[in-house]
């Protein structure tokens, strides 16, 4: 029933709509209209326009002396105009991809105040006192840094540096070796993949666990052998 009621009142609200439009635009131009205020503002209003009613007469009177002032007030700028720069410079571009360092935006390049130390500094001794610790103590590292005594003994307690295990049964074949390195070399390109001076490399470290378990299979074949 509604769509019927719909479809028959239509062309009587559609009927000379463009007309009755443009009066509604035109009675706008003639009669300014305010954008329509909050009703708490219109209670302040109302009561501002009730206890002062001389400063909303003030609005429509023309302040003759203010307009004959306003035309006197010019303002001259003394700047040379800026003329738009004709010279096409070439741009440097640079088309090779950045290349992160180890540590990324914890790695720094200026200088340390005295008492502070960078994270590769601290990987560095780490290193070196996990190879050397009754040498690499934290009362020299402390002196050879300029760092607080305490401070160092408590990175050195409580940080490590991850060792790396790889199990004899992923070292026996040749085939299986490879593979090891091969992930290990993909490991390189982490972010947080770090050499520490001192340590050994992966290669060298493949290598020695390799030629370690060839020697220990051999002496166990010979052993046997020479028991038969």
């Amino acid at each position: 029933m509604g769509q019927i009621y719909s479809v028959i009142a239509r062309p009587f609200r559609n009927f000379n709509i463009e007309n009755r439009a443009f009066k509604v635009l035109e009675k706008r131009k003639t009669e300014p209209h305010s954008a329509p205020k909050h009703p708490t503002t219109v209670k302040i209003l109302s009561r501002v326009r009730e206890e002062n009613p001389e400063l909303f007469k003030k609005e429509d009177v023309k302040h003759e002396q203010l307009n004959e002032n306003l035309k006197k007030v010019f303002v001259e700028s003394k700047d040379p105009i800026a003329q738009p720069s004709t010279e096409k410079k070439s741009l440097p571009i640079s088309r090779h991809p950045f290349e992160d360092s180890e540590l990324g935006v914890m790695d720094v390049d200026y200088p340390i105040p005295e008492g502070k130390a960078t994270l590769r500094t601290v990987f560095n001794f780490l290193g070196q006192h996990r190879l050397n610790p009754e040498q690499v103590t934290a009362s020299s590292i402390a002196a050879e840094h300029k760092l607080d005594l305490a401070k160092v003994e408590h990175v050195l307690n409580h940080f490590k540096i991850f060792n790396l295990y790889i199990p004899d049964e992923m070292m026996k074949t040749s085939s299986m070796r490879k593979a090891v390195q091969e992930q290990l070399e993909m490991a390189k390109s982490h972010p947080g993949f770090i050499h520490v001076p001192g340590v050994p490399k992966l290669a060298e470290a493949i290598d020695d666990k390799a030629q370690t378990l060839n020697s220990n299979t051999s002496e166990s074949l010979n052993t046997s052998g020479t028991k038969t």
